[in-house]
C-alpha cells in the first residue's frame, strides 16, 4: 500500500490510468498464478478476462521510458476492446490526455515502478480477503482522490459485511444497489450468497465510481449483470419500456441529506408517496424508489441512513405509513464516525415486502465500537451480536427490544432507537426529541454545504493543473523567428 504514498497523484486522467494499470498488473498475476492456483479460489469472470501477451505488465514495464506514452495510451485502450463486454460500453475511462500525460512522464514510470512491487497472484494470499483487502485499499485511496467524497461512496468492510449477513442473499436471488459507489456493498452480498447470486445491478449518479465499481468488482470475481451511470430516481433500470426492473434484495447508502426540486423529479409521481413532497430529504426519495423496484410479496431493503431520517415532523407521514403498512422489520443505531469524511451517527433500515411478524425490532448498537485512528470499526464480535438478535428477534436490556405496533403510535411514529431500548443508565436518557431532530437537522446541512464546497475546490485545483501542465509544455517555435532571450 505504501508503494503509491509519495505518487503526486493529482488529476483525474492519471487516476483512471492508474486503476486501469492495476487491472493489468492483476491479469497479468494472474495468468501467472493459474497453473498453481486452487480451484476453489478461481473466479469463472476471471477466465473471460483477456490480456494478449504483447499487452502483458513485463512487456509494458520492458518499454516504460518516457518515450512509451502512446504505448501506454495504446496499452489502455487495447485493454478496454479485448474487454469491452467487462468494463462497460464508456470507453472514455480508459483513455487520458496525451498532453497532460507528456508533461507527467516521470509519474508514469514511477507509478510502473511502484506497481511492479505489488504481487497480486492470489497463490501468495493465504487468504482471498487478504488480497480483496489489499485491492480495496488501493482502489479507495484513488478514489478519494478523484473527489469522491460523500459517504455513499464508500461503505466501510465492517459495515457493509454486517449489511450482507443481515439480508442474507439467497442464490439465484436479484440483488440491486441504487446508489452503488464504487461497490463495496455489491460485492459484499454477492460473497455472501456465494458468489451464485442472480442479476448483480447497480445504478450511481456519480461520474467515475460506476467505473471503479465495476473494475472492484472483476477484481473480486464478481460478474455484473448492468451497471449504469444514471441517476436511479429520475432514469430507473428498465427490464422494458416503461417497466421498472425489479429485484429480490435492494441496498442502498444514498447521498445524505440533498434536496430536489419538483422540475428534478419530474416524471416520477410515484415517488411523492404517502406524504412526501417534491423538497423531501434525498433518503426518503431513495427509499421510495426502493419501495418501488422491490419485488412483491418477497423484496427485502436494507438501507443505511442519518438518524434525523429516523424522526421529526419531516416524514412524519411516510413513516406512519411505513409502520402501518407492517413493513419494517428492525431499525439497528450504529456507532458514531463510521466513514471517512462524516461523523454523523447512521442506522440501518431494513424493510421486508414478505414480512409476517407483527412487532418491530429496534437494536441499539451506537455504544460497540473500537477507535481506528479517527475512526471508529464495528467489531466483528459485536457484528456477530447484531446478526444473532435480528435472526431471534430477543430483547436482550440495554442493546435490543421488541416492540408492538401501539408503541410506535403512542410516540408519534418516531423510530428512534434510544425511545425503545431502555439506556444502560440515566445518564444515557435521550434528549428531547424536537432538539435532537433541531441539532441534526443543522449539522446534516453543515455537512451538505461542507461537501459541495470541497467539490468545488478539487474541481478547481484539478482545472488549475491542468493549465499549468500544459503551460509547461516546450512550445512549438514559429518558423523564421527566434525565441525572446
Amino acid at each position: 500500500m505504501d508503494a503509491f504514498r509519495e505518487t503526486p497523484l493529482a488529476s483525474e486522467e492519471f487516476l483512471r490510468c492508474t486503476v486501469v494499470l492495476l487491472l493489468i498488473k492483476f491479469v497479468s498475476d494472474l495468468a501467472r498464478d493459474k497453473s498453481v492456483l486452487k480451484t476453489e479460489d478461481w473466479r469463472p469472470v476471471w477466465h473471460e478476462l483477456v490480456v494478449p501477451p504483447e499487452l502483458s505488465w513485463d512487456e509494458l514495464r520492458s518499454r516504460s521510458g518516457d518515450s512509451s506514452l502512446v504505448l501506454l495510451d495504446r496499452y489502455l485502450r487495447e485493454i478496454y476492446q479485448c474487454n469491452k463486454n467487462l468494463l462497460g460500453h464508456d470507453s472514455g475511462f480508459f483513455q487520458f490526455d496525451h498532453a497532460l500525460s507528456r508533461s507527467m512522464g516521470h509519474i508514469q514510470g514511477k507509478v510502473l515502478d511502484r506497481a511492479s512491487e505489488i504481487d497480486l497472484r492470489p497463490s501468495r494470499f493465504s487468504n482471498m480477503d487478504d488480497l480483496y483487502g489489499l485491492i480495496e485499499r488501493l482502489l479507495l485511496r484513488f478514489a478519494f482522490r478523484m473527489g469522491a467524497y460523500g459517504p455513499e461512496y464508500y461503505v466501510p468492510n465492517s459495515l457493509s459485511t454486517l449489511l450482507a449477513k443481515l439480508m442474507a442473499p439467497q442464490p439465484g436471488e436479484d440483488i440491486l444497489d441504487p446508489a452503488c459507489g464504487s461497490g463495496f456493498l455489491l460485492t459484499s452480498l454477492a460473497k455472501q450468497a456465494g458468489l451464485s447470486c442472480g442479476k448483480i445491478l447497480g445504478q450511481d449518479r456519480g461520474g467515475s465510481t460506476v467505473h471503479l465499481c465495476r473494475i472492484n468488482m472483476l477484481f473480486q470475481g464478481i460478474k455484473a449483470s448492468r451497471l449504469e451511470l444514471a441517476d436511479p430516481l429520475t432514469s430507473p433500470m428498465l427490464s422494458a419500456p416503461g417497466e421498472l426492473l425489479k429485484a429480490d434484495v435492494i441496498v442502498g447508502n444514498p447521498p445524505f441529506g440533498l434536496r430536489f426540486d419538483k422540475q428534478y423529479m419530474y416524471g416520477r409521481p410515484e415517488l411523492f408517496m404517502c406524504g412526501l413532497g417534491p423538497r423531501s430529504r434525498s433518503e426518503y426519495m431513495y427509499l421510495a424508489h426502493m419501495l418501488q423496484v422491490a419485488r412483491e410479496g418477497r423484496g427485502r431493503i436494507g438501507i443505511i441512513i442519518p438518524h434525523g431520517v429516523l424522526f421529526g415532523k419531516e416524514g412524519e407521514a411516510f413513516r406512519k405509513w411505513l409502520v402501518e403498512s407492517n413493513l419494517i422489520v428492525a431499525v439497528i443505531d450504529l456507532p458514531p464516525k463510521l466513514f471517512h469524511n462524516t461523523k454523523i451517527p447512521v442506522a440501518i433500515l431494513i424493510i421486508d415486502k414478505g414480512k409476517k411478524r407483527n412487532d418491530y425490532l429496534f437494536i441499539d448498537a451506537s455504544r460497540v465500537f473500537e477507535a481506528e485512528g479517527r475512526l471508529n470499526k464495528l467489531p466483528d464480535r459485536e457484528a456477530q451480536k447484531i446478526v444473532e438478535i435480528f435472526g431471534s428477534y430477543a430483547d436482550l436490556s440495554g442493546f435490543s427490544c421488541c416492540v408492538n405496533l401501539n408503541a410506535i403510535r403512542s410516540l408519534g411514529y418516531q423510530l428512534s432507537v434510544p425511545l425503545y431500548v431502555e439506556p444502560r443508565s440515566k445518564e444515557e436518557l435521550p434528549q428531547d426529541i424536537d432538539e435532537i431532530s433541531e441539532e441534526i437537522r443543522k449539522i446534516e446541512e453543515e455537512l451538505a454545504m461542507v461537501q459541495e464546497e470541497i467539490g468545488q475546490s478539487v474541481r478547481r485545483l484539478d482545472s488549475n493543473f491542468d493549465v499549468i501542465a500544459r503551460r509547461s509544455l516546450p512550445h512549438r517555435r514559429r518558423s523564421g523567428k527566434k525565441s525572446a532571450p
